[in-house]
């Protein structure tokens, strides 16, 4: 049974969130999508063979890729480090979104900054210049960050 404050995301939360996992399954999709629908409408290939070779490949990079970012981000989530940060610049423009968050680390005078490149959804719309959010900091690359508030509900 699963506690009610979940402290990692699930992987369909990350593929909805995190922008290249989204377009890697979007591309994958699109994809295999489009052959499906040659194939009902008995359209022709100019050169089906490298279609799906093309295709075989794409698929596999992508698929690579979302598996690399849902390990990369689960164990971001379970090493990680909590810090808080305000918001410089947040804008999202049809289904991406670009986060800029200022924040300090433990026992650090200078400030940081981070950019993060969000899915857009409810969560990550909710996410205004000016606020306040939890961040995940790598402790052993302080750079690589995560809007805690994206990815897990309150």
């Amino acid at each position: 049974m699963q506690s009610k404050t979940q402290t990692t995301p699930s992987f369909w939360r990350i593929l909805d969130t995190d922008y290249i996992a989204t377009f890697c399954a979007v591309a994958i999709v699109t994809l295999w999508g489009l052959y499906i629908v040659f194939k009902i409408l008995s359209w022709n290939f100019r050169d089906e063979q490298f279609y799906l070779m093309f295709g075989a490949g794409i698929t596999l990079v992508s698929l690579i890729l979302i598996v690399y970012r849902f390990f990369i981000l689960r164990r971001l989530f379970q090493v990680g480090q909590p810090a808080r940060g305000k918001v410089l610049k947040s804008s999202f423009y049809r289904d991406r979104g670009r986060v800029v968050v200022e924040y300090s680390i433990k026992g650090e005078k200078d400030k940081r900054r981070s950019t993060t490149h969000l899915h857009t959804n409810r969560r990550t719309r909710a996410i205004h210049e000016g606020d306040w959010v939890t961040l995940v900091v790598d402790p052993a690359s302080p750079g690589k960050t995560v809007i805690r508030e994206a990815y897990l509900d309150q």
